[in-house]
């Protein structure tokens, strides 16, 4: 992390422009954006300076080795370059016309508006940096997601693998759901093998991952239980999941509601935050028992 950081840090540069740091070139991979020359006519591009998907990146991978830096009590003069680099970063930007989170520094017109990449997202997930704790991002997330689903994307496995998280991370249970269904009846064979064609392994672990990521999140430091429970998920268990912190999680709910869920840790720590239904609960845990929470 210490070594891809630096590299980061010294790849970025100091925009004249906008008296920020971002990179050059960039691009959000595989998608385009239309702009106007010189001579006024209308072209594609695929590569810019400080594209979201670039930033979105290293933003979280800065933050990152902060975290890290301070956790194992090293680095404190590269975390201060770190943090001070942070400050000066080029910020997300919302467009005005739309209000989603933009895509490239400028408000571009799409060269594919239902492109079935979702890079630009990134800091909502996988990265944890957009959050409810963000309100103007975390909208602009979700409404750049809607209108990109809107033109058509998330129509392969994997993309809509990425849709499903995306919308857990938003707490849209039933829009999540929606897309767990489509991934099963129109990007899955009948041996369960994700369809790109010919196959791509990543709608299976995504698929998954967004499933988990339905019922258990634990970025923020909290861990939630059942964030983004669609309602004809009425009743249901599932064991082993586990969260931030080395702890792993067994659930149950019943009529749509928790039951309880258990938690069990090897490591040292005598409390956790738990997240249900909107309140919050400071939980005491023992390690190497199983600890039982009831709403």
């Amino acid at each position: 992390m210490r070594d891809a950081a630096l590299f980061c840090y010294d790849w970025l540069y100091m925009d004249n422009e906008y008296n920020r740091y971002m990179t050059s070139p960039a691009t959000s991979p595989e998608n385009m954006f239309v702009y106007t020359d010189a001579a006024g006519e209308k072209k594609s591009s695929s590569t810019s300076k400080g594209s979201t998907c670039d930033l979105a990146i290293i933003r979280q991978l800065l933050s990152d080795t902060i975290k890290a830096a301070e956790i194992l009590g090293t680095d404190t003069e590269f975390s201060g370059r770190l943090k001070e680099r942070l400050e000066e970063f080029f910020p997300y930007q919302i467009s005005p016309e739309t209000g989603r989170l933009m895509e490239w520094y400028k408000d571009f017109e799409d060269a594919e508006p239902g492109h079935r990449h979702l890079s630009h997202l990134i800091g909502l997930y996988p990265g944890t940096h957009i959050t409810a704790e963000t309100p103007d991002l975390f909208e602009a997330a979700r409404k750049s997601l809607e209108i990109r689903l809107a033109n058509g994307s998330g129509h392969t496995g994997w993309s809509c693998s990425w849709v499903i998280n995306l919308f857990a991370r938003l707490k849209n249970g039933e829009r999540a759901n929606d897309y767990v269904r489509q991934l099963l009846s129109a990007s899955t064979y009948p041996n369960l093998f994700d369809a790109h064609p010919p196959f791509q392994i990543d709608g299976n672990f995504g698929g998954v991952a967004g499933i988990a990521e339905m019922l258990l999140q634990s970025h923020e430091g909290v861990i939630e239980l059942l964030p983004a429970l669609p309602q004809k998920w009425r009743e249901g268990c599932i064991k082993g999941l586990r969260a931030r912190g080395n702890i792993t999680v067994d659930i149950s709910w019943a009529d749509g509601k928790l039951t309880k869920a258990v938690l069990y840790t090897e490591e040292d720590i005598n409390a956790v935050k738990i997240r249900y239904g909107g309140a919050d609960y400071d939980f005491a845990v023992v390690p190497f028992e199983k600890n039982i929470f009831k709403p």
